[in-house]
């Protein structure tokens, strides 16, 4: 996890002179932008560990401590201790520096060393426009999120009326697969009253996933007959700020509604998100259970039950229960 990119926040509301205070894997980190360039750092001053959150960014370069007025140029040293203004600055005296990208308009942060690049998009083109949505907290782990997003069962009864309805509940079969480091999910099928905040009649849609890191997924929804590009690819980042506070971010692609203003589609993943939120958080446990045995399973659960099993043989233990 700690060496694995992830969403902190939207970059259109990082702004030059401003700060934005998050958290991610129970750290407080700083986002903050000068003269257009990204910065993230762990908000905490090295010199009383106070949350440099708190303090001002002063001529759009210097972040200033709120306890003793340190200045910190946009490299993370300090240029400047208030008290001694003539003593000279220790090279320690340094904010944390954190790895930052802006992709898909989104900031992405990497706690530790890089072991790939940002999760890349697969298939967005010129032909899609991108709306974010979100972020939306929830009382969950990340991994019981990522799980909820490749289930396609719980539809007709969470979504009813969107996403599916009574009678149509029957699952059929699909295709799950590791391939190239990544859990892909091919030819899930399901009824659906509103597909998309365009739909006006219901329609059966053809699903693919591709979990492409623990907490990052996303799902296209197939061309037709005729072989078209996909209306729709959604991709799914999740901010684990604790083990069990998440912070889920949505990117929706559409080559379609280029004119809709974005709040017809973020009112759409809203009221999707919402109803799949009370769920989530009911969930006992929180954290996602690895032990096939841990919990009762379905035919349909295919998709999770190797998501499971994937978890587990890259030992990761952050959000997850490895014993029964």
């Amino acid at each position: 996890m700690l060496n694995d990119w992830h969403v902190v926040a939207n970059a259109r509301e990082v702004t030059d002179g401003n700060k934005f205070a998050t958290q991610l894997l129970e750290q407080d980190i700083l986002i903050w932008r000068s003269h257009g360039e990204i910065h993230a750092w762990l908000d905490r001053c090295p010199h009383r560990g106070s949350r440099l959150s708190l303090g001002q960014i002063r001529n759009g370069d210097t972040v200033v401590c709120p306890y003793h007025g340190w200045h910190f140029n946009s490299d993370g040293r300090c240029i400047r201790m208030p008290a001694h203004p003539d003593h000279p600055v220790s090279e320690r005296a340094r904010a944390t520096r954190l790895h930052v990208r802006e992709k898909y308009g989104l900031v992405w942060v990497c706690p530790g060393e890089p072991a790939a690049d940002v999760p890349e998009f697969h298939g967005v083109d010129e032909d899609y426009h991108l709306v974010i949505t979100g972020p939306y907290d929830v009382e969950t782990s990340g991994p019981r999120a990522v799980e909820n997003f490749l289930d396609l069962s719980h539809f007709p009864f969470v979504h009813t009326g969107y996403l599916g309805e009574e009678p149509y509940t029957e699952m059929d079969d699909y295709e799950v697969e590791v391939s190239d480091g990544e859990i892909r999910v091919t030819n899930a099928t399901a009824y659906q009253p509103r597909a998309n905040v365009t739909s006006e009649a219901g329609v059966k849609v053809a699903y693919s996933y591709r979990v492409l890191r623990p907490l990052t997924v996303m799902l296209t929804k197939e061309p037709g007959a005729a072989g078209e590009k996909p209306s729709d690819l959604i991709l799914l980042a999740i901010q684990p700020k604790e083990e069990t506070r998440i912070r889920a971010w949505f990117v929706l692609a559409m080559n379609y509604g280029h004119g809709e203003p974005e709040e017809h589609f973020r009112d759409f993943q809203d009221t999707i998100f919402f109803q799949d939120k009370p769920v989530l958080e009911s969930q006992r446990p929180r954290c996602l259970p690895l032990d096939p045995t841990a919990e009762l399973h379905q035919p349909a659960d295919k998709s999770s039950n190797v998501y499971r099993r994937w978890l587990k043989e890259m030992g990761l233990s952050y959000g997850t229960i490895v014993q029964a």
